[in-house]
């Protein structure tokens, strides 16, 4: 039986530290923008000012640029990072443990 996490936030802040931590072993720089991002859910937890981020993704996002990134350097788009974090780590059985003073 696979343990699940306590808590949606923690589930969700363990899915963005593999998906930073698989950007920088591609050599992709995430934008403070599109890291939070990572943290969107149109019902779950998410950053108490997703709706700024969301904003100002919207006014500066742009695709060409994220494929750019992707051609000029070699590494993944953003959108790709996650299937490259899917691919390469094992399933959990469990959440990370995490210790108390």
């Amino acid at each position: 039986m696979v343990n699940q996490f306590p808590s949606p936030r923690e589930a969700k802040e363990f899915l963005v530290d593999r998906i930073v931590a698989e950007a920088q072993r591609e050599g992709v720089s995430l934008s403070d923008i599109e890291r939070e991002m990572l943290y969107f859910s149109e019902s779950g937890w998410t950053l108490p000012d997703i709706a700024g981020a969301i904003d100002e993704f919207v006014r500066n996002y742009d695709a060409d640029t994220d494929n750019e990134r992707k051609n000029s350097s070699g590494g993944q788009p953003t959108s790709s990072l996650v299937h490259l974090v899917h691919r390469s780590n094992p399933p959990l059985t469990s959440p990370p443990q995490t210790q108390t003073p």
